[in-house]
């Protein structure tokens, strides 16, 4: 007897369907060359056999006789000896034929289920197939071992799967093949042992169809899940931290977003989380409707002030993935911050991160959950205020786009998505690609190649229109000199460089004066 859990929590799998069964085709076909007294014999071949393995002898009147192997000497012509107390006298001679018994494991996971169209919910979408299994904790093809054991999922402090392995470091899961479940094996045992009770769906003019088993108890816990859950908790290890703090362990994170969290206290973790994080930017998401009045927004844009984050609004609209009535599906709205940053990463490649993710068309929906125009949009946009519009342009043939580029801080210097973007990415790159400086001889020829490398760098980045300027002096400084360091920071093994980028910043208003001009003609 076996239990099998997914492999993580949730509703999701429910949708897993699992079986066992004896494998079709066995590893060995091969007869017994000799039979030996103490339960050992040899094969004709022994491919494949090792410690646990199982083998099924058919004697001439087709009798089978099931034994287990114990051990297998290769230089003593692969001398099998087998589990003690095996009858071999009698009940196998040379020239029976043997075979060897493995297992097959099958995992199915299902369609999500869909109300409009329920005849798809049992169609799989992925299949894992484990084969050449072993009941035997000895054989190396052990299925609890290939497919991977259980552990305690509700413990963070969990360190060992039920086999006593060490939990892998990089996910904290157990070892094991399988990207759906865990198995554990009720009663482990090295003798011969019952095998699986497969079921099969037989009818007329068709094979055999292995009947797969259905998880249960899958729970999401939806009304559990809080704020508290998403931000989590910190700690000193990083392998214990859990929510928004986990995020602390991956260093390439750039943007960073909670869809449809909109509390004070997640909204504020977030920017903390920049903040702390120093070169990570948070698109934050407006109220959801129907508290997204204009006054509403404006009330939770107070509440913050940062560089390091950008408010949009309103929601969006898409339709309903699972409609009740699919000849005519209802509006869903969904928090802007998911195609947001989908417009970021598309932005970034097409033009580069200097370009501002603004006045971009936002693909994939279908409305927004309110229409603004350009009164309200004069409100909610300028500076102070720095709130990001959504706006629908498709009367105007140009689609629906997001028609703000702001941080919502009152630093004049940082109130662009795109200059704070653009300033976190050279200070990153800088940061990673001088790493090559620490410990080298803190003098004169080393400061100059810290200047010839950020001078290169930053050329390219002006070459690509991300700074200012027709020509490179007016484009950048960088220092690394006495000037910059005195003889104390020297001494304590500080290399101090200056560097000052003029960054582009967008056209957001287009002016265009009209005078009236009186044509005079000439003699």
């Amino acid at each position: 007897m076996m239990t099998v859990r997914a492999i993580d929590a949730g509703i999701w799998g429910n949708r897993l369907r699992v079986a066992m069964e004896p494998q079709g085709s066995a590893l060995l076909n091969t007869r017994v060359r000799q039979v030996l007294p103490g339960g050992r014999l040899r094969l004709n071949s022994a491919a494949g056999i090792e410690t646990g393995s199982e083998l099924l002898v058919t004697d001439s009147s087709t009798i089978v006789t099931a034994l287990k192997v114990l051990s297998i000497d290769r230089g003593d012509d692969y001398l099998i000896t087998l589990e003690a107390g095996t009858p071999l006298p009698g009940l196998v001679v040379p020239g029976d034929q043997v075979r060897s018994r493995e297992y097959r494991f099958m995992v199915e996971l299902l369609r999500q289920p869909d109300p409009s169209n329920p005849a798809r919910d049992n169609i799989a979408i992925d299949r894992e197939v484990f084969g050449a299994l072993s009941l035997d904790p000895r054989h190396t093809r052990y299925f609890q071992r290939v497919i991977g054991c259980t552990w305690n999922l509700s413990n963070a402090a969990t360190t060992l799967d039920d086999m006593g392995r060490p939990l892998r470091r990089a996910d904290r899961r157990s070892e094991g093949e399988s990207g759906y479940v865990r198995v554990i094996d009720a009663a482990p045992t090295n003798g011969l042992r019952a095998g699986p009770v497969a079921t099969y769906d037989i009818r007329p003019g068709t094979p055999p169809r292995l009947v797969l088993l259905p998880l249960a108890q899958g729970d999401d816990m939806i009304g559990g899940i809080g704020d508290a859950t998403y931000i989590g908790d910190d700690n000193v290890n990083p392998e214990l931290r859990t929510g928004l703090f986990t995020l602390r362990n991956v260093e390439q994170i750039s943007i960073i977003a909670a869809p449809g969290r909109t509390s004070v206290q997640m909204q504020g973790a977030l920017i903390n989380h920049c903040e702390l994080m120093r070169y990570r930017f948070v698109a934050l998401d407006g109220l959801a409707p129907p508290g997204d009045s204009m006054s509403d927004i404006q009330a939770q844009r107070q509440q913050f002030d940062t560089k390091y984050a950008a408010l949009y609004h309103p929601w969006l609209l898409i339709p309903d993935p699972y409609p009740g009535n699919p000849a005519a599906p209802a509006d869903y709205p969904i928090p802007p911050v998911g195609h947001v940053l989908g417009i970021y990463a598309r932005t970034d490649i097409e033009r580069g991160v200097h370009k501002a993710p603004a006045n971009e068309v936002v693909r994939g929906v279908t409305g927004l959950q309110r229409l603004l125009n350009k009164e309200q949009h004069d409100i909610l946009n300028p500076y102070p205020v720095n709130i990001n519009v959504i706006r629908d342009f498709r009367p105007n043939n140009r689609g629906i786009r997001v028609y703000g580029g702001r941080c919502i801080t009152s630093d004049s210097d940082w109130k662009y998505v795109n200059v704070r973007r653009l300033l976190i990415f050279i200070e990153a790159s800088v940061d990673r690609g001088l790493q090559w400086v620490v410990f080298e001889p803190n003098a004169e020829p080393l400061w100059a190649r810290v200047r010839r490398a950020i001078s290169n760098f930053l050329t390219l980045v002006w070459r690509n229109g991300a700074l200012e300027g027709t020509k490179v002096e007016e484009a950048f400084f960088v220092k690394c000199d006495r000037s910059t360091m005195t003889q104390t920071d020297i001494d304590q093994g500080r290399l101090i460089c200056l560097v000052g980028v003029a960054p582009v910043k967008p056209a957001e208003f287009v002016i265009v004066r009209i005078g009236l001009w009186t044509a005079h003609a000439e003699d």
